[in-house]
């Protein structure tokens, strides 16, 4: 019998909870041909979430999720104040991003 090879374990980034009280979609999320049911599905199948600051110290959120198709898709948002998750930014995962979910 062949024994497959286990991957070697790998430290885990310490967790964090999102909260936030709804979803709104900018329409400039959709100029990459994403449609909002797809948008919509890969927020709440989300494999990955991450909090970050862009280039300008904005904090921002990227959420990584499948469309309705299985493709995954990335999610860029801001949290509002009024704890209104906002997308801004959706389309295909890009390579840059692959590595985040190996």
């Amino acid at each position: 019998m062949r024994k497959t090879p286990q991957p070697e374990s790998k430290l885990l980034a310490p967790s964090f909870v999102l909260r936030y009280t709804e979803l709104e979609i900018h329409e400039t999320a959709l100029k990459h041909g994403v449609s909002t049911l797809d948008i919509r599905h890969a927020e709440n199948q989300a494999i990955r979430i991450f909090e970050y600051f862009d280039e300008s110290d904005r904090p921002r959120i990227l959420i990584i999720g499948p469309d309705r198709s299985g493709n995954l898709l990335e999610l860029i948002a801001t949290i509002r104040s009024d704890q209104t998750a906002r997308v801004f930014h959706a389309m295909k995962l890009r390579p840059k991003f692959q590595n985040l979910i190996n």
